[in-house]
């Protein structure tokens, strides 16, 4: 497998799949330092699943943990707990936080959501409704104070 950046070659990769694991060959150098050939051996764990067949875990090649994706940050191929990644999530302010859960209960409670739905959604209860649509107008106060905030406003509320 290879890739390129602006049209040119940057990168490749081989890989080789058996029962067991998966096999990598590449190249790879950090900031200022030459490339230096890097053979990885990532090992594969599976687990059953509840209707049959089995799900394909990796095996982390520096703590063993099983997960669903590894990145390649550095040299290696790693878990997210290696490197010490944070999840997207957890790099949101308080701001942006609140502007998520307007928009997924927007989505929840309305038909055809854009930012600001008016009708309800087909088969909710209406009182259902008015409390949910309380709560989205809650979340859309405290975001325009939280903007007014940063600008240094106060609410007029």
């Amino acid at each position: 497998m290879s890739w390129t950046c602006g049209g040119e070659p940057s990168g490749d990769i081989k890989y080789q799949v058996d029962h067991d694991g998966l096999d990598l060959s590449y190249r790879s150098r950090s900031a200022g330092e030459d490339w230096q050939s890097v053979k990885e051996r990532i090992l594969f764990n599976r687990t059953p699943c509840s209707y049959g067949g089995e799900r394909l875990w990796f095996l982390c090649p520096h703590c063993g943990r099983r997960v669903a994706i590894l990145y390649g940050v550095d040299a290696r191929f790693l878990c997210r707990h290696c490197y010490d990644l944070p999840y997207a999530s957890q790099m949101k302010g308080r701001l942006d936080q609140l502007i998520d859960q307007k928009h997924k209960l927007g989505n929840r409670i309305f038909e055809d959501y854009d930012g600001y739905g008016w009708r309800r959604r087909k088969g909710m209860h209406q009182k259902t409704f008015d409390r949910l649509y309380e709560k989205f107008w809650r979340l859309d106060m405290a975001i325009d104070d939280g903007i007014a905030g940063r600008f240094g406003e106060r609410s007029i509320l």
